[in-house]
């Protein structure tokens, strides 16, 4: 974002502003004047938000131009040069401020929320004096974060609804990828599991299943993939005292090309 606004210059790399900004390096309100492409002098104050799973941080970097204060002070420049430095001295200092009064205040209250928001909490932001960008950014990260934390209460309230179903049908759910390997699984405390989860997620279905079960599965699997269709049939596994009959029911997962099978 550009203050005033200048639509030109978005999506232009940071290197026309004579930045070079490293995502491995934390920055904590670290100040610098810099020159750009267009001969423009800027200060620039630099603020980590946060650090991405991946390892690489999302910084903010704010810059206030400078340039007519430091023409404006050499028209001036009639006195000595500790006049005109004094100046200098007098024009970083209201720059900073109007920094810390009008940017960082709202940055460091976005980077606190950012935190809080990673640990399932939605903090009420202050308000703020800032640009009308930075206003922008803070009311969309508000409603970012309210939505982020609305999916998390459905989806935790969706798989307890879910967990709850399968304790009292003390049914087996398997999620399989399309290559039939086994990536979740769900089952009541009084399900008969053939093997621990250990042993089988994280391995193909059918190398964890005997011989002729496993073909079994490695046929129906198939065919419903092939299909789309709802898949049913029933197999015989030796569990503990003797043979133990169920029955399979194989779903494509929309728009995925997961499996689920239920077996009772």
């Amino acid at each position: 974002a550009n203050f005033p606004a200048n639509p030109d210059k978005h999506g232009k790399p940071i290197a026309s502003y004579g930045l070079k900004i490293s995502s491995q390096e934390e920055y904590n309100l670290k100040a610098e004047m810099i020159s750009g492409e267009d001969g423009v002098r800027r200060i620039f104050t630099h603020q980590t938000l946060y650090k991405k799973e991946n390892g690489r941080n999302v910084t903010v970097s704010v810059g206030i131009p400078i340039e007519k204060a430091l023409v404006d002070a050499n028209n001036q420049f009639i006195l000595t040069i500790i006049v005109f430095s004094s100046f200098m001295v007098l024009v970083t200092f209201i720059s900073i401020k109007v920094l810390k009064d009008r940017i960082i205040h709202l940055l460091g209250n976005l980077t606190r929320a950012t935190i809080e928001l990673q640990k399932g909490t939605l903090i009420k932001l202050s308000e703020d004096k800032s640009t009308k960008e930075l206003v922008e950014l803070k009311e969309n990260f508000l409603m970012m974060a309210e939505k982020r934390l609305k999916s998390e209460r459905v989806a935790i309230s969706r798989n307890e609804e879910l967990n709850a179903v399968f304790d009292v049908l003390h049914d087996l759910y398997f999620k399989l990828d399309s290559d039939g390997v086994i990536v979740d699984f769900k089952a009541s405390k009084s399900s008969k599991l053939y093997t621990s989860p250990d042993n089988f997620l994280g391995r193909r279905m059918i190398d964890v299943l005997p011989e002729d079960s496993a073909v079994t599965f490695k046929e129906h699997l198939a065919k419903q993939l092939a299909s789309k269709q709802m898949t049913t049939w029933e197999y015989q596994l030796e569990i503990n005292d003797g043979p133990m009959y169920f029955e399979a029911r194989a779903a494509s997962i929309l728009n995925s090309d997961d499996i689920i099978v239920v077996v009772r």
